[in-house]
């Protein structure tokens, strides 16, 4: 299945790399390829995620990291919708 990035998700990968890019550069690197290889999974394995009916999307946890890739599946596409800090306020149905 192919993947693709909602606007909010690309901001959201940005926002995240810039904020510990500031200040820990290589640890921004390492988060980013987290970010990538594990949502690289969701081609082969798109049900891989925890259903969140709530937010009409899965959840799928980067490992060794706080984050979390909410993402729904269309069609024959994965939509990567939002990624998310673990220790902030969790989503509530709407925000996605």
């Amino acid at each position: 299945m192919r993947i693709r990035y909602t606007r909010q998700a690309i901001s959201d990968i940005s926002a995240i790399a810039a904020y510990i890019r500031a200040r820990n550069p290589s640890a921004a690197a390492d988060v980013e390829t987290a970010f990538r290889s594990t949502i690289a999974l969701l081609s082969d394995h798109p049900q891989i995620g925890g259903d969140r009916p709530d937010l009409d999307a899965r959840a799928l946890r980067i490992p060794r990291y706080p984050y979390t890739a909410y993402y729904r599946i269309e069609e024959e596409e994965i939509w990567i919708v939002h990624i998310r800090d673990d220790r902030r306020k969790p989503p509530e149905r709407g925000e996605l």
